[in-house]
């Protein structure tokens, strides 16, 4: 019997947001979507979202925000996108 090839950790993740993480009002702080999956390692889980930015074949924007308010989305307009392209500028400029 053929098995089916297990789906990448980061299209999982990818295809669960897209289902529960619309939008600012949804995010989903980051130790919470590494408990859903088991992902015990902080930089790994960073490299996974990294990955799916990067996706050419990705077509919504994964948004994120630090701090105790912070966490990760699916954007849902040009708003949401441009804060998050400027908190990741402000990180990178540190």
């Amino acid at each position: 019997m053929n098995k089916m090839p297990e789906i990448p950790l980061q299209y999982r993740l990818y295809d669960y947001m897209i289902k529960n993480n619309i939008g600012y009002i949804n995010r989903i702080k980051s130790n919470n979507l590494m408990g859903i999956f088991n992902i015990n390692d902080n930089k790994q889980f960073r490299k996974y979202i990294q990955l799916l930015r990067e996706d050419e074949n990705i077509d919504k924007i994964i948004c994120s925000e630090a701090g105790h308010k912070g966490g990760y989305w699916i954007a849902t307009d040009k708003a949401e996108v441009l804060g998050t392209l400027n908190h990741l500028y402000k990180r990178a400029m540190e």
